[in-house]
């Protein structure tokens, strides 16, 4: 089976609580991943971009939101080192819940 990976890069405005964690945006970069030229491809971004992005305690499940539509992603791993938590970058590969499989990657600029 031929899996297309999806990159989403943002620039989000972060929002903390104890029980989860909350981001809204307003920028979206999408990639799509070419398996044959083994790179990211076909890049295009949209800078009114408005939704949020809830990722929850334990980090198994993240919920994105945006006026349409409410989508559910099941954490699969994450990755970022101490040194790209500092720099604002976590990384996530997660499934929807219409089991499609994405990279999510959050870049965090703080104003």
């Amino acid at each position: 089976m031929n899996k297309t990976l999806l990159i989403i890069s943002l620039i989000i405005f972060p929002t903390l609580s104890v029980a989860q964690t909350s981001w809204s945006t307003n920028y979206i970069n999408v990639c799509y991943w070419d398996a044959n030229q083994e790179k990211w491809t076909d890049c295009s971004s949209k800078n009114e971009y408005n939704s949020l992005f809830i990722v929850n305690k334990d980090e198994t499940m993240i919920t994105h939101t945006i006026s349409e539509l409410k989508s559910a992603y099941y954490v699969k791993s994450s990755e970022y080192s101490e040194e790209d938590a500092d720099n604002g970058l976590f990384s996530y590969s997660v499934t929807s819940d219409v089991g499609n499989d994405y990279l999510i990657n959050f870049l965090i600029k703080f104003n």
